[in-house]
């Protein structure tokens, strides 16, 4: 425990030693392409423009490719517009000259900041959102394989579907800062390590907060007010730790992995245990015990199918074609009847997707993808539902596919195979369950992904009467 304790004190310590590094060289800038060429190593931003709207600034720049040299900042084209991309930069800080200093963006899709491959980033008297206008894809700020970040005096708003979204992150510190009004999540984690809040205010958002196999996040002297849905959802993470904190939330709530020291606590609604560690391990026993305990056909495809692409690994080509085409044809059967009852615009945008020609499906482009969208086709006509967070992980070398969010989520395996198909057994459960459902048959699902020779990701689901296409975007 006191290694443990010496580990985060030098952390802290390392990590305000750099905040104030007198090796940056300072740039003031007063427009949007003035702050995106300032964006480099080694410098601190000041922004002394009250407002930044970075939507028109950002079409100077290079389009980000994920397999190439990228310059400090470039451009990711997203559905409706760029996004900014920064990418292996140190000792960066970006400080508005006055607080609430505003840099914003409109595509809906876009996030506002975009950090990749980071070490020393530092973020103060900043207001950071989209402009107000319909419902977003893109986060606040994201924060990928990122060392060492510090935001202090920041307000952090929505639409974004995500306030910070942090993968692969050590060492994020966040001071007197509030996120507020995002539509999905707070703050949402994976593997991120090593993260402290302090005098922050989290309200007024959809969601509250997500943990993916995280260790030491702390909580201190922060206030949770008017958050809707589930507090925090904890999967596999170790020491979160809320210290003084004031909590204020329309659920009751029991987790015996959070500890609250000194806290006011005011929970609202009816009880409920968000404890996902315990009823994992409940799942893997049910998966690992009952995945096939009978044998139902599911269209052209039975659960036997599944089993095969899962543990053939030299299954061959025309086996897996065979097995592709089969699925996908008995859709494509089914659409043409219902034909009729379908409006034009979302009838071709499913056709589409359905007859997409596969091409070679890479389990690294799998796990770049972020978000998801339901399109659900019956008798009835067809349902598009919008992009929602999910993620898809690397667990001992099993694909792991989760849609976290939204009242419809899905949980399972994906069997990554060679070339063009990845087999899926999961489950889809509701909002404010754990997915514990793979003993049950009417919560069970199976399916095939594919990746089109347009660059669309797409996983179908069959059911008897209808189908479910899943459609993936990074």
């Amino acid at each position: 425990m006191k290694r443990l304790f010496l580990f985060i004190l030098m952390s802290s310590l390392l990590t305000y030693c750099w905040a104030g590094d007198n090796k940056q060289k300072t740039i003031k800038v007063k427009s949007s392409e003035q702050f995106l060429k300032a964006i480099n190593s080694d410098t601190r931003i000041i922004v002394e423009k009250d407002l930044l709207d970075l939507t028109e600034a950002l079409q100077t720049l290079d389009t980000y490719n994920e397999s190439g040299y990228n310059a400090a900042v470039s451009a990711s084209k997203e559905y409706d517009g760029l996004s900014i991309h920064i990418c292996n930069v140190k000792n960066l800080t970006i400080e508005g000259k006055k607080p609430d200093t505003h840099i914003q963006v409109t595509p809906r899709y876009a996030d506002v900041l975009y950090f990749q491959s980071c070490e020393n980033i530092s973020l103060k008297n900043l207001k950071m959102g989209h402009t107000k206008t319909g419902d977003c894809i893109g986060n606040v700020v994201t924060l990928n394989d990122v060392n060492n970040i510090d935001i202090n005096n920041c307000k952090l708003y929505g639409c974004g579907v995500i306030g910070i979204e942090a993968t692969k992150t050590n060492n994020l510190f966040v001071q007197n800062s509030e996120i507020y009004d995002c539509s999905t999540f707070s703050l949402s984690f994976t593997e991120t390590n090593n993260s402290t809040f302090t005098n922050c205010s989290i309200h007024d958002n959809d969601n509250g907060m997500i943990f993916f196999g995280c260790a030491g996040t702390t909580f201190n002297s922060c206030s949770f007010n008017d958050n809707r849905s589930s507090f925090c959802s904890n999967s596999s993470s170790e020491n979160i730790i809320m210290n003084k904190c004031v909590i204020n939330h329309s659920h009751e709530y029991n987790n015996r992995r959070i500890t609250f020291n000194n806290c006011v606590t005011e929970f609202t609604g009816e009880e409920y245990y968000d404890d996902i560690e315990e009823d994992e391990e409940e799942e893997e026993d049910a998966f690992d015990d009952q995945l096939y305990p009978w044998d139902k056909t599911k269209g052209d495809i039975t659960l036997k199918d599944m089993e095969l692409v899962a543990n053939t690994p030299f299954l061959s080509e025309a086996d897996k074609n065979s097995l592709s085409n089969r699925y996908y044809s008995r859709a494509i059967a089914m659409f043409m009847k219902y034909r009729n009852n379908f409006n034009e615009k979302d009838a071709q945008t499913t056709l589409d997707l359905l007859t997409g020609e596969p091409v070679t499906l890479k389990s690294s482009e799998l796990l770049t993808l972020k978000r998801v969208r339901s399109i659900q086709l019956t008798n009835y006509g067809i349902f598009i539902y919008n992009y929602f967070p999910c993620r898809i992980i690397n667990d001992n070398s099993t694909l792991v596919f989760n849609k976290y969010s939204g009242s419809q989520r899905k949980w399972g395996y994906l069997y990554r195979q060679e070339d063009k198909l990845a087999a899926f057994t999961g489950c889809y459960y509701i909002e404010g369950n754990s997915p514990t459902y793979f003993n049950d048959e009417h919560f069970l699902e199976i399916g095939v992904m594919k990746k089109t020779k347009s660059g669309k990701f797409v996983l179908l689901i069959l059911e008897d009467d209808k189908f479910e296409l899943l459609e993936f975007i990074k």
